[in-house]
């Protein structure tokens, strides 16, 4: 394979997300069980399955052995502190344009052995701007859980950048 092959498969492959399979967790560990967040302090129920596999995504391409069920070195626990709506953005008419959401979380891995905490993410705090349809509620609720996956999206890259991410 010639060296301009190589640089164009390499390029194709690292535009993809995909890195190479070496990136490790606090205490040398490889693997890693995701566990579903409880979300009761949200209206929103599909934000548990949406972390989770948000997660379990960013986990994966960083190259870590990810599981949601089983038993693994360890074990992956986030808690969500809040889901709120922020202030309105209204436009000229006077109308509620958009609205910023809130997402605030924290995540702990642990040893899966004795439990002991190897990493803690501390207080994580993401905003995303959810547009709203003043006279269609079908396409504000589609905005909704677009905006929901955008933040779980944004959540997991930002807490896996941080876990694996040599101190």
């Amino acid at each position: 394979m010639t060296a301009g092959r190589l640089a164009v498969i390499l390029a194709l492959w690292s535009a993809c997300g995909y890195r190479p399979l070496s990136s490790t967790l606090p205490g040398g560990k490889h693997g890693v069980v995701v566990v579903s967040p409880d979300t009761s302090r949200t209206d929103e129920p599909e934000l548990s399955a949406m972390l989770t596999t948000e997660l379990c995504r960013a986990l994966g391409q960083a190259g870590i052995d990810v599981s949601t069920v089983g038993r693994g070195e360890t074990v992956l626990r986030t808690r969500v502190l809040g889901l709120d709506g922020l202030d309105p953005i209204v436009s000229a008419g006077r109308r509620v344009a958009a609205r910023r959401l809130q997402l605030r979380l924290e995540l702990t891995l642990s040893d899966a052995r004795d439990g002991e905490a190897l990493w803690r993410s501390g207080l994580l705090e993401l905003e995303q701007l959810w547009p709203q349809a003043i006279n269609d509620p079908l396409r504000s609720e589609t905005a909704r859980r677009r905006t929901l996956q955008r933040l779980s999206c944004n959540a997991a890259n930002l807490a896996v950048r941080r876990l694996t991410t040599p101190r």
